[in-house]
C-alpha cells in the first residue's frame, strides 16, 4: 500500500511539469484576455460618465450664462435710460422721484429683482426699490442703508464706468445681517458718471437666484445622480440638504 502511494505520487510529480508547460500559458493568456475585457469596459462605462456628467455641467452652465447675460442686458437698459441719465448728471429732487418712478416701473415689469438701487460714492443708498409678494415698492429714505462696506460695493466702484461687475453667489444681508430665511444673491452693477463724465455712483440690480438653482438641480431629476454646486471658497451654493447650504 505505501508502494502504491509512493508510485502515484511519483506519476503525480512527473505530470504536474507536463501540465505546467502545456496549459499554464493558455490560462495565463485567459487571465490576461479576462483582465483586458474588464478593464476596456471599466474604461468605456467610465467614458460614458464622463460625458453624461459633462454634457450636465454644460448645460448649467450654459443656463447660468444665459441667466447672467439678460440680467447684464438689462443693466445696461437701465443705465442707458434718460431717469438715470439725468439724475446722475446733477439732478435734484424731482430727478430723484423720476428715477424711482423708473425703477419701480421697470421692476414691477421685470419681476425678477429683489432689489434695485443706485449709491452714491460714499454708498449710501440714494434710490432703492424692493420687489417683495410680487409688488415692487419705493423704500423711504429713512430705512435707506450704508452699503460702503460690502465688499460688491468696492470692488464694482473701483471698475471704469460702463464695466459690468457680477459678484460671486451669496446671501443677501440688511442692515448687517443675513436676511432669514436665506436668499442667495447675486448683484450686478455699472458705475455711473455726472455731466462732466466724472463717475458719482453705482446702479445695482440685486438679482435672486434660487430660480437658478432650482434649474441646476432639475438637471439631475430621474438620471439617479444628485447635482451638487460649489464656490471657489468651498461653500455649498446647491445641496439636495438644505442646512448644508452656504455651509
Amino acid at each position: 500500500m505505501p508502494h502504491n502511494r509512493n508510485s502515484r505520487f511519483t506519476e503525480a510529480r512527473q505530470i504536474f511539469p507536463y501540465f505546467l508547460k502545456r496549459y499554464l500559458p493558455l490560462l495565463l493568456l485567459v487571465v490576461v484576455l479576462f483582465a483586458v475585457y474588464f478593464r476596456v469596459d471599466i474604461t468605456h462605462e467610465r467614458r460614458q460618465i464622463e460625458a453624461q456628467e459633462g454634457h450636465r455641467v454644460d448645460l448649467a452652465l450654459r443656463a447660468i450664462e444665459t441667466d447672467i447675460s439678460g440680467v447684464v442686458a438689462e443693466l445696461h437698459y437701465l443705465a442707458d435710460s434718460s431717469a438715470v441719465r439725468d439724475y446722475c448728471a446733477g439732478g435734484g429732487e424731482e430727478e430723484r422721484h423720476a428715477l424711482q418712478s423708473e425703477l419701480e416701473s421697470f421692476a414691477q415689469h421685470i419681476k425678477r429683482y429683489q432689489q434695485l438701487r443706485w449709491l452714491d460714492l460714499q454708498g449710501h443708498e440714494r434710490v432703492r426699490i424692493d420687489y417683495q409678494d410680487g409688488t415692487a415698492k419705493v423704500v423711504p429714505p429713512h430705512q435707506l442703508q450704508d452699503k460702503s462696506q460690502r465688499y460688491y460695493f468696492r470692488e464694482a466702484m473701483a471698475l471704469a464706468p460702463g464695466t459690468v461687475y457680477v459678484s460671486p453667489m451669496d446671501l443677501n444681508v440688511e442692515n448687517g445681517v443675513v436676511e432669514l430665511p436665506h436668499r442667495p444673491m447675486l448683484r450686478v452693477a455699472t458705475p455711473t458718471v455726472d455731466a462732466a463724465g466724472a463717475r458719482n455712483g453705482l446702479l445695482i440690480l440685486n438679482y435672486e437666484t434660487q430660480g437658478l438653482l432650482d434649474r441646476f438641480a432639475s438637471l439631475g431629476e430621474g438620471k439617479d445622480v444628485t447635482l451638487q454646486l460649489i464656490n471657489s471658497d468651498g461653500f455649498w451654493l446647491y445641496h439636495p440638504d438644505r442646512k448644508r447650504r452656504f455651509a
